[in-house]
């Protein structure tokens, strides 16, 4: 019978792990496709932790976590600057008009049951605008499990957006995301992370369109937002980047992202 067991156990995991994509090849990753899960969540079918190569016991897990209406494919250039004698990329996919603390507490889940499959300990959690809000929540979930290396946060409106506000308030009018109540200057979502700690090392990244102190933000989020104070205060380094909302994830601000993830001598 134990011959029986290890094929059941081997059968098993092969059913429940993560896929090896090209993220920047796969469809699933298309900004129609990503933009299904911004707008219409419930109709959102490519929720999951995916993989950047096939597992190395040996490697620590970086995972990337997307923001509003984005998908794995916008880390391609950070991924692309890894250290991967040491580290794997794996990517969050998640319907982005979802609730953050749901969607980083479903997130949590399946990074630990594929860690715990692999029987894996280390890991790094980088996320881009929004997607720091449920990284948060993933990140708070994963501590009561296990020791997580790093969180950074990129561009991320920790105090919200008015254009949320604004979603919230004509609610009346088109359906609103839960996200969007998330977003919104001064909710609880918002309240609730500034009011509690993370174990984690927390590395905030914020961006700007001009090396200046009189750029307001990246062209999307204020720099207000990004500098929240309450997770201003919370973060063990606050690094300013110059680019937008979309372009810092891309060029030399990329590779100033990913040597945040190497440790230091």
């Amino acid at each position: 019978m134990k011959w029986l067991a290890l094929v059941l156990s081997f059968v098993f995991s092969h059913l429940h792990a993560a896929e090896v994509v090209d993220i920047a090849l796969d469809a699933r990753f298309d900004v129609s496709v990503a933009e299904v899960g911004s707008v219409k969540p419930q109709e959102f079918k490519h929720f999951g932790v995916y993989m950047g190569q096939p597992v190395d016991v040996s490697k620590e897990v970086v995972l990337f976590v997307h923001g509003s209406s984005g998908s794995p494919r916008d880390f391609v250039d950070v991924a692309g600057k890894l250290d991967t004698s040491k580290q794997q990329a794996w990517y969050a996919y998640y319907a982005s008009g979802d609730a953050v603390a749901v969607s980083g507490g479903r997130l949590a889940k399946e990074v630990l049951r594929l860690m715990d499959e692999a029987g894996m300990q280390r890991i790094r959690v980088v996320a881009h605008s929004m997607g720091g809000l449920v990284a948060w929540h993933l990140v708070k979930a994963l501590e009561q499990h296990m020791h997580v290396d790093q969180l950074v946060t990129v561009a991320t409106p920790w105090g919200g957006h008015w254009g949320a506000g604004i979603g919230s308030m004509m609610s009346f009018l088109t359906p609103c995301r839960d996200s969007w109540h998330d977003l919104s200057p001064g909710s609880r979502t918002l309240q609730s992370i500034y009011g509690s700690q993370l174990e984690t090392h927390f590395t905030l990244v914020y961006a700007v369109t001009e090396d200046s102190a009189e750029s307001d933000g990246d062209g999307t989020i204020s720099r207000q937002s990004q500098l929240a104070p309450g997770m201003r205060l919370q973060a063990e380094q606050v690094i300013r980047t110059v680019a937008t909302h979309a372009s810092v994830l891309t060029g030399l601000p990329a590779e100033r992202i990913a040597s945040l993830l190497k440790d230091k001598a």
